[in-house]
């Protein structure tokens, strides 16, 4: 941050630089004219990169007026970056060029608008540590990583922080940003590469093991985003706070920003791959500087080959500037220690600068990133599909390759031995020459379960003569430290987490079609029922979003119940552990728990208790809401005219055989049905734990919880379908709202703001009112206005008189609904902001499910992987 000995002011305005990433060397005020003078954060001239960022605050009660700003740099230095403006410091827009008029010794000049409000002015849009926090806050949210590595501090003690994506792959691909603070379109760039990264493992791996998602679950991404805090908070032109250039000190580290990320790799373990380093910048163009087509580097190809697809991209999309408007530019190896001749000569990886243009289009600039990050996904995709047809390769990816998630007990089964085989191989449990065969037997076994269903056994006493038959008597080691108990429970688990997945997806899409519907009925106003009579009216959208709440609620639940049920009992025993020591960290990770279940008898007979019970209660509470929701619409259907109705599925099985007139809601009642046998099976696996002793099987048995999940998912679909069949007829409604005489209570109102009246003198009033109606079979609105008045005579005498037109307003059912004032109630522009806020709720738990989704399919990939990787070991030395 700048001095505030900087500032200056005339009888109109302030200057300040009081503000991270502020900066100027002096100003000179006027009333109608500021001179600014710029200067580097060094008397050396460093590469001319005039950056200035400032604030001017008008004085109060000065209105608005026009002030001339003239730019003046060092001499040699031209005026490079065309000024950003902002009234807030966060949102930025840029002059016109044409605006700025630069002056033969390189200064330049601009008018512009000073109002009431203060206006910031910057060489490029400020973005300071406040924009780096809420960055580092998407991409800790957007890759599901638990929290940032600080791998050291900067001369100004600021953090240098790290996050990787993948944490347990060997190989990695290192980004970094922000080494030069003017060069912010280079941050941009780099942030809207990740996010394009985040985007694409999100969708990929949420729905399954696809290629793209096997990227992500092999690659560790690696992202520096600041490497140089200090400038960046100082506004400097180029150096750290230790007045070194950051992209001239990689070799020599003589700052701790380069020495944080030297440290970090160098910490790696030794079979640890950098394959790619990204180093993101900008200058006058876009481009990427690159090594030359001489010099060897693995992945070999890869700058010619990313290109090359970039360019393929491009053209798809019509942009045919290749590659989307950057060019290579071959640089030579030398001896200048930036980044890219570091990690070129260290490690012989591409190793690239990655430049963006100072004055690149912001609003494209997503798009065109997303060419070049889509383009390196394809090229480690396509790299990794050439591996796995090398010799010998094939082979072991033929026994059994699976390509979708597991869905039966045997499934997860062979997942959990795969796990313990990594696991205790890795502990010398089992002998590391035995496993590699081991290995190619529980892939043998998977291959022929894939082609023969009656083999998929969910016990493993029936399974392990099989590896037996395969491998020998030596691949029972799999079960030393073990037991079929903790085996089955966690199996059991994950069956269960992944029907708890797929539950809560049902409850999202029920909350996405309910949502639907609200917002084709903001102004339906519809009758409401309290202890089964008329009540006041509301709008169908106001009672609809009242089961979003509900829903929202249930689903919020299940989010947060997955954190108890994704832990693992593996390596329990039979609850007390066992003289072997399994490390039940390692194989939770690999089976793609968050935790373990830490105390081992808890482990294997209690917790496997609570799950099953939490999950019966999180359905039973569903289908209670869902019981309501149908009870609502079908009392209606008493009604010969009512005014909702369901349109069938099904018109003709609607029909009933023998009375023409009658047509059955079999819609409503096959979804009660449904909701009631769900709250009979979790009455079952409820019961199942009354008054049984531990260790027992009676609450154990996954068929009970499997029969529960299978009939709430049953439930759930057909309330999705309802959902499209609800009519609403708003005629009828109203009909109905005034057949109820359920108005007035508003009449009750206008009484007491247009009238002397006690709210109780002119509830009284109104209720003979409703009297008088009803005798004379008459609604409210249908009296008389002598009727009204000669009633309103007799109750007060000599009080003055109603305006009659003033009530009959008031009997208006739309009009009482639709200017509704308080918060959450029934008028259109709160159903319509409360509408809104579901959709973002609902947005935040469907991203929550996908990244759920994707952090155990890529635990799921990595998994294969390591058994691949031991299967062809057995090839290698047979």
């Amino acid at each position: 941050m700048s001095s505030a000995s900087h500032d200056c002011e005339s009888k109109h305005y302030k200057v300040f630089t009081d503000y991270p990433g502020a900066n100027l060397g002096s100003c000179e005020a006027l009333p109608t004219h500021l001179d600014v003078f710029i200067l580097p954060e060094d008397s050396e001239v460093v590469n001319p990169s005039p950056w200035y960022g400032f604030r001017i605050d008008p004085k109060p009660d000065v209105g608005p007026f026009e002030l001339n700003v003239v730019l003046n740099y060092p001499a040699d230095i031209n005026h490079r970056y065309v000024p950003k403006l902002s009234t807030n410091g966060v949102d930025w827009v840029a002059l016109d060029p044409n605006a700025v008029s630069v002056l033969d010794n390189g200064s330049a000049i601009f008018s512009i608008q000073i109002e009431d409000k203060p206006l910031y002015i910057s060489a490029q849009e400020n973005l300071a540590i406040g924009w780096y926090n809420e960055w580092f806050t998407e991409l800790l949210t957007s890759w599901n990583i638990g929290e940032a590595e600080i791998i050291g501090y900067s001369h100004g003690y600021r953090p240098i922080e790290l996050f990787e994506t993948n944490p347990q792959a060997r190989t990695h691909l290192l980004f970094l940003g922000r080494a030069h603070p003017p060069e912010i379109p280079g941050a941009m760039a780099m942030r809207a590469f990740l996010r394009d990264l985040s985007v694409t493992r999100l969708e990929e791996c949420s729905s399954g093991l696809s290629p793209v998602c096997g990227f992500f679950a092999r690659y560790n991404l690696v992202f520096v985003p600041l490497v140089n805090p200090d400038g960046v908070a100082q506004g400097h032109w180029r150096h750290n706070s230790g007045r070194v250039d950051l992209n001239r000190d990689w070799g020599d580290f003589s700052q701790p920003e380069t020495s944080a990320v030297r440290n970090y790799l160098d910490q790696l373990d030794e079979s640890s791959t950098l394959r790619l380093m990204l180093d993101f910048h900008s200058t006058n163009r876009d481009v990427l500087f690159i090594q030359e087509q001489s010099d060897p580097m693995d992945p070999e190809n890869f700058i010619s080959d990313w290109l090359d697809l970039v360019r393929v991209l491009a053209v798809e999309q019509n942009e045919n500037d290749f590659p989307a408007g950057f060019e290579p530019a071959e640089r030579p190896l030398t001896e200048i220690g930036t980044s890219k001749n570091y990690f070129y000569r260290t490690y012989g990886v591409p190793s690239i600068t990655f430049e963006t243009g100072d004055n690149v289009d912001r609003d494209t600039l997503p798009e065109r990133l997303a060419f070049f990050s889509q383009a390196m996904i394809e090229f480690f995709v396509n790299e990794g599909s050439l591996v796995t047809q090398e010799h010998g390769t094939s082979v072991c990816r033929t026994v059994y390759d699976r390509v979708e998630p597991c869905t039966d007990f045997y499934c997860f089964m062979i997942e959990a031995n795969k796990a313990t085989l990594i696991s205790s191989a890795k502990d010398n449990i089992i002998a590391s020459a035995n496993v590699p065969s081991f290995a190619k037997a529980i892939l043998q076994d998977s291959a022929k379960a894939a082609q023969d269903v009656d083999l998929r056994t969910s016990n493993y006493a029936v399974l392990e003569p099989r590896l037996i038959e395969i491998a020998g008597s030596d691949i029972s080691a799999l079960h030393i430290g073990r037991s079929r108990q903790d085996l089955h429970g966690t199996v059991r688990r994950m069956l269960a987490r992944q029907d708890w997945l797929e539950l809560l997806q049902q409850v999202l899409d029920a909350r996405k079609g309910l949502l639907t519907l609200v917002a084709e009925h903001h102004e339906t106003v519809v009758p409401t029922y309290t202890h089964g009579v008329p009540a006041e009216p509301t709008t169908y959208a106001h009672i609809l979003l009242a089961y979003g709440e509900s829903l929202e609620r249930i689903s919020g639940r299940f989010q947060e119940g997955f954190s108890r049920v994704n832990q693992s009992p593996y390596g329990a025993g039979v609850g007390n552990t066992s003289g072997i020591r399994l490390d039940r960290n390692r194989l939770a990770k690999l089976l793609g728990f968050d935790d373990i279940v830490e105390n081992s008898f808890d482990a294997n007979f209690v917790s496997s208790l609570d799950y099953a019970v939490e999950l019966a209660s999180l359905l039973k509470n569903t289908a209670l809401v869902v019981n309501q929701f149908v009870e609502n619409i079908h009392s209606q259907q008493r009604n010969p005219w009512p005014w909702i109705w369901i349109l069938p599925a099904d018109v003709g099985d609607s029909k009933s055989t023998s009375m023409p007139q009658k047509r059955n809601p079999r819609d409503l009642d096959r979804l009660r049905t449904a909701a009631n046998d769900v709250i009979a099976m979790a009455d079952r696996v409820t019961l199942n734990v009354h008054n049984v002793d531990a260790g027992m099987h009676d609450y154990r048995m996954a068929s009970n919880v499997s029969k529960m999940v299978e009939t709430g998912t049953i439930m759930l679909t057909k309330l999705q379908s309802l959902l499209r069949q609800i009519f609403v007829d708003p005629e009828r409604a109203i009909q109905e709202i005034d057949r109820s005489f359920a108005t007035s209570a508003q009449v009750t109102e206008v009484l007491v703001t247009h009238t002397d009246l006690s709210f109780r003198d002119a509830f009284e009033f109104t209720a003979e009112l409703v009297d008088l109606g009803r005798s004379t079979g008459k609604t409210i609105q249908e009296l008389s206005d002598d009727a009204i008045l000669g009633l309103y005579e007799e109750q007060f005498g000599s009080i003055k008189k109603i305006d009659v037109t003033v009530l009959r307003s008031a009997l208006d059912a739309r009009e009482m609904v639709l200017n509704r004032a308080g918060v959450g109630g029934p008028q259109p522009s709160e159903t319509a902001r409360m509408l809104e806020e579901h959709y973002k709720k609902l947005h935040q738990a469907m991203t929550w499910l996908k990244q759920t989704h994707a952090s155990i399919n890529i635990a799921d990939i990595a998994l294969q992987d390591a058994v691949f990787e031991l299967c062809v070991d057995n090839l290698n030395k047979n």
